[in-house]
């Protein structure tokens, strides 16, 4: 049952919808406008489901098999912090460090 409290946490409305409320959002209280909103969610959304799909699931697994019903929640809202800090850390960040970000580096 948890794989499938996972596949619709994470592929169904959340995770996509949340991110792009929040980088959109984000534009509009800083001032940028529609269009502005726009562009942000184009540029940031990418790295950020990436970066979603890498870390949500594993910690919903985690989270529906191993932790206590009472402590699921403070489990999740744990983890939230951290990815508030990751959403801000990406945020601040202009477009092209955005790209660079989500490319490896080659040497040589």
């Amino acid at each position: 049952m948890p794989f499938a409290k996972v596949f619709i946490e994470q592929f169904t409305y959340w995770a996509i919808s949340i991110n792009i409320i929040y980088h959109f959002g984000l534009a509009m209280m800083e001032g940028q406008g529609v269009e502005g909103g726009i562009e942000r969610v184009k540029t940031k959304i990418i790295p950020t489901m990436k970066a979603n799909y890498m870390l949500w699931p594993a910690v919903q697994i985690i989270n529906f098999k191993l932790v206590p019903l009472p402590h699921q929640l403070n489990f999740v809202l744990l983890v939230s912090i951290g990815w508030a800090v990751y959403l801000s850390m990406l945020s601040s960040k202009k477009p092209a460090e955005t790209e660079t970000a989500e490319k490896p580096a080659i040497e040589g």
